[in-house]
């Protein structure tokens, strides 16, 4: 035995003087003692060298410290002499997830078969990290790898525990490594480190090995519950009922991958779990396998999951529409833009002059139809909620966003350039209140998020590194190309740069913060008549060069919540555009006029937001007058749609092994 690292251990896992259990297994034969003082557990282990001790994970109800081996260890062959049990467990502070590879029992793992069990380990590890999970104890346990995810959740929560494991396992469990589902009870010990691990003979191709921590994050911070559930959901997914589709039996998804030919991989039955890996992914076909899979729970229940980013919404009820579109009463969104750089057919066309060669005064049906680039090309912003009811931003088409100072609304345009960039669309961006490497720092920030954002050592600030910084950098890369305002801010130069990098770089949107920041008094002595001048070239340069055109303009100085007539400016501005969104920051004052001029209810859970998006006009859909709530992540500076999202860009699509720093 190990002792220091026994008690490097103990002490990861029950800290300042905690109360906890030590056990050792030996077929029908248990030794066990409670502890306060790791030194003396340690003396009492080591009363026994050949024996292999666990200790239990969680929270220990104090009084269990009264029973009879408490600071000795003493074997269990009686009802009166109880080790813990779940009625014992107070809090669940820790959450094991085991990956063992698949062998034969009673036997240690080759070191082939435990290397396989690592590469799952991380391959976990990455996932978890890039859905919102706190940095992760690492631990080798002679034959496998553990996880150990700090958490703070009450016992009667269990449930959502085991589903997480189930989760897990659905997703990672194969022929030659499985994630152990059954360590979900509160009372569930792990093996501790530091012992020896001897399974069957030691012998030169299967070895008796010790276990040992590898990786202890700088600092352990608990995850918080619901990202926990947002795994654990992946198990509760819709269960096909029988049905006159399935002639009223269960759903065979087995028949479903047959009938549509879809490319199967290889089938795996783990735990109960029938997955099947798909050679591509049906919404990406670079998404190769085994990246994709459908997977059916022992409940019936169905599950889809792609682990790219890009896919990473996407459900069993996306792969039926898929493939029967009937299925469901609901549109799919036929309309899909593509990028220009990806377009053959792209032509690009200098900033045009307002005037048109000759057009029909009046146009015939067959003549509309026969005009050209008549279907709409929608890009989509990224937010859900958004592009349900807008669709996307259409090409050739312009938008505007409109806010009070500190409402976000830069930060919600970065993040727009963001999710743009990451399906694969380019951007360029004026932004005229601040510098290039303002601009560029403050994307990175965005574009890294919670999960790689370091607190600061001097306040409550956070920072990201400049690996981190670099990394990104190179994904945006050729895609967001960031104005450089030393080359001025008169609007006839801004649309002559704008226009090279659209035509040469095949941009598809392009954001403009704001117009305030522009010099338009060449336009006209007339500062409305030159705010008309400037919208209608800037439609015209949307029109020509198929690109979508989102302006930032400036409410005016006045009391009370904005809306679309607290644009600062001539009417010409908001009239001309499609689409006119506003940004809310949700502040007492907000709430106080939302409620006392449109009779908003105190409990409306739109107030429970941190910011609220209001589109105010819709020319396509009709769309005014709805909100979309949003929250504010305060180490990235990020607006998600949930309080815990966590949404992860392409810059992070790195081998597994560049993950883990161990």
């Amino acid at each position: 035995m190990n002792r220091l690292e026994v008690k490097k251990f103990l002490d990861l896992l029950h800290p300042n003087g905690e109360l906890f259990e030590v056990r050792s297994i030996n077929g029908r034969y248990i030794n066990s003692g409670y502890f306060t003082n790791i030194d003396t557990a340690i003396e009492e282990m080591e009363k026994y060298p050949r024996a292999t001790f666990y200790v239990t994970l969680n929270k220990i109800n104090s009084g269990c410290y009264s029973r009879e081996q408490h600071d000795t260890i003493l074997a269990i062959n009686d009802k009166q002499k109880k080790t813990t049990g779940d009625n014992d467990i107070v809090e669940i502070n820790n959450i094991l997830i085991d990956f063992d590879p698949k062998r034969i029992s009673g036997v240690s793992a080759t070191d082939e078969e435990k290397k396989l069990a690592e590469v799952k380990m991380r391959t976990a590890y990455r996932y978890l990290r890039n859905n919102g999970f706190e940095d992760m104890i690492v631990v080798d346990s002679g034959n496998g790898y553990h996880l150990l995810v700090r958490v703070s959740i009450a016992p009667k929560d269990n449930d959502v525990v085991k589903d997480f494991l189930l989760s897990l396992s659905a997703m990672f469990s194969d022929d030659k490594v499985d994630i152990d589902t059954s360590n979900f009870n509160p009372s569930r010990i792990t093996k501790i480190a530091g012992v020896m691990t001897s399974k069957g003979a030691n012998t030169p191709d299967r070895p008796h090995r010790e276990s040992k921590i590898i990786y202890i994050p700088p600092e352990i911070k608990k995850t918080d519950f619901p990202y926990i559930q947002k795994i654990a959901s992946f198990v509760q997914q819709e269960v096909e009922s029988p049905s006159y589709r399935n002639n009223y039996q269960r759903f065979n998804i087995r028949d479903f991958i047959q009938k549509h030919g879809i490319p199967i991989q290889s089938e795996q039955n783990t735990g109960g779990i029938t997955k099947f890996i798909l050679k591509e992914c049906p919404f990406n076909n670079s998404h190769k396998a085994p990246d994709s899979a459908i997977f059916q729970m022992p409940s019936g229940a169905i599950g889809f999951k792609c682990f790219h980013n890009s896919c990473s919404d996407k459900t069993w009820k996306d792969i039926r529409g898929f493939y029967e579109p009937d299925w469901i009463d609901r549109k799919r969104q036929a309309q899909t833009a593509t990028p220009n750089y990806k377009a053959t057919s792209y032509q690009p066309v200098s900033m045009p002059n307002l005037d048109v060669d000759n057009p029909p005064d009046f146009y015939t049906l067959p003549q509309i139809a026969a005009l050209p680039n008549q279907e709409r090309k929608l890009i989509p912003t990224g937010y859900k909620e958004l592009d349900k009811k807008l669709g996307g931003l259409a090409k050739g088409e312009v938008s505007v966003l409109s806010a009070r100072n500190g409402a976000g609304k830069s930060t919600l345009l970065t993040q727009i350039c963001l999710n743009m960039i990451d399906t694969g669309y380019r951007v360029a961006l004026f932004t005229g209140e601040l510098t290039a490497q303002r601009a560029r720092n403050w994307t990175c920030r965005i574009a890294a998020g919670k999960q790689y954002s370091v607190k600061s050592k001097y306040g409550d600030g956070y920072y990201i590194t400049d690996e981190t910084r670099q990394k990104i950098d190179a994904w945006a890369n050729n895609k967001l190309f960031i104005y450089n305002n030393n080359n001025g801010n008169n609007f006839n130069r801004l649309c002559e740069k704008l226009n090279k990098c659209v035509v040469e770089n095949k941009v598809d949107f392009v954001a403009i913060d704001n117009l305030a920041s522009i010099d338009i008094s060449a336009l006209s002595p007339s500062e409305f008549e030159a705010q008309r001048i400037f919208i209608n070239k800037i439609v015209a340069f949307a029109q020509a060069n198929d690109i979508h055109v989102l302006l930032i303009l400036h409410p005016r100085k006045e009391m009370g919540v904005i809306n679309k007539y607290s644009i600062s400016g001539s009417a010409d501005l908001s009239n001309r555009v499609d689409v006119c969104v506003l940004l809310h920051r949700v502040t007492e004052e907000f709430k106080r006029t939302v409620q006392a001029e449109y009779r908003w209810k105190s409990d409306n859970p739109l107030l429970n937001a941190d910011s609220l998006i209001e589109i105010t006009k819709d020319r396509e859909n009709g769309t005014v007058d709805y909100f979309i709530p949003l929250y504010y992540e305060p180490e990235s500076h990020r607006l998600n749609e949930t309080r815990y999202e966590s949404k992860v860009y392409g810059w992070k699509k790195s081998d597994i092994y560049d993950e883990l720093p161990m």
